[in-house]
C-alpha cells in the first residue's frame, strides 16, 4: 500500500492529470484496501517527508540514469564469467562515458527549450537516450565520421 500510496502523491504533486483516488483503491489496490486507509498513509508519509514536494528534474533522472546503466552493465558482464580483456572493458566503459556526455548535453538544450516541456518526461528521457545512443553507434561504426 505504501508503493501505491506514495504514487498517488507524487502524481497529485507533480502531474497535469493526477490520478484519483478512485484509480488507486479500485484499479491498483483491487478493493483490497479502502480510501480512508489510503488517506491515512498519505497523511503518514507527508509528515515523514516534512511536507517537502522536491523531485528530481529530468537532467538529474537522465544522469543518474545513465550511471546506473554503466554499473549494471559491468555488473551483468562479470556476473556471467564472461572475462573481458581489458581492452574490450575499456571501449565499453569509454562508449557509455561517450553516450552520457552526450546525454548532457542534450539534456541541457532540453531544459532551456520551453517549447518541448507541453511533452511528457518519460518521452524525453527515452528519446533523449536513444538519440545518444543512436548518434553514438552511428559514429562508432561508420566510415565518414557524423559532424
Amino acid at each position: 500500500m505504501t508503493i501505491y500510496t506514495s504514487l498517488f502523491v507524487q502524481s497529485k504533486n507533480f502531474e497535469v492529470e493526477p490520478l484519483s483516488i478512485t484509480d488507486v483503491t479500485q484499479h491498483l489496490l483491487k478493493n483490497i484496501i479502502d480510501t480512508r486507509s489510503v488517506i491515512n498513509k498519505e497523511y503518514e508519509i507527508r509528515k515523514l517527508i516534512a511536507y517537502e514536494n522536491e523531485t528530481a528534474t529530468l537532467f538529474d533522472f537522465i544522469m543518474h540514469f545513465t550511471k546506473v546503466w554503466k554499473i549494471e552493465l559491468m555488473h551483468s558482464i562479470r556476473s556471467k564469467h564472461i572475462i573481458p580483456t581489458s581492452e574490450f572493458y575499456e571501449h565499453t566503459y569509454e562508449f557509455m562515458s561517450e553516450v552520457e556526455a552526450l546525454t548532457y548535453d542534450f539534456c541541457k538544450s532540453i531544459l532551456i527549450d520551453a517549447e518541448l516541456q507541453k511533452f511528457k518526461p518519460s518521452l524525453l528521457v527515452v528519446s533523449t537516450l536513444t538519440i545518444s545512443i543512436d548518434l553514438m553507434i552511428r559514429t562508432s561504426f561508420s566510415k565518414e565520421k557524423i559532424i
